[in-house]
């Protein structure tokens, strides 16, 4: 009787190992195969992509001197706004001083 079921108990373990082996062997070769796939798509890209890299960095290079220019044209318009709004305040206190002077 005991015979019986350690003989039935490696039947079912041998049976399950063996189960798992071959999806285990079916996965590794799933993978073996996307993965050379996708070594050959990055070599392709990288081919591809390394001088598409290099043109959008120096378009992107100038589009930052671009903006830079601009806001150092920017920055110049401010501090002449700021003169002229410094300007026009000194000028509306001086006129409502005398205002209040010409009404007494």
């Amino acid at each position: 009787m005991v015979l019986v079921a350690v003989i039935v108990w490696l039947v079912v373990v041998g049976a399950c190992f063996i189960y798992a082996l071959v999806c285990g062997l079916r996965t590794y070769r799933r993978v073996r195969a996307a993965q050379a796939t996708i070594d050959g798509r990055i070599a392709v890209l990288q081919g591809e992509g390394l001088g598409t890299l290099n043109q959008r960095t120096a378009e992107l290079n100038e589009k930052v001197a671009r903006m830079q220019a601009a806001l150092d044209r920017l920055e110049h318009a401010r501090a002449g706004l700021d003169v002229l709004t410094d300007s026009v305040s000194g000028a509306t206190a001086v006129l409502l001083a005398l205002r209040r002077i010409a009404r007494r």
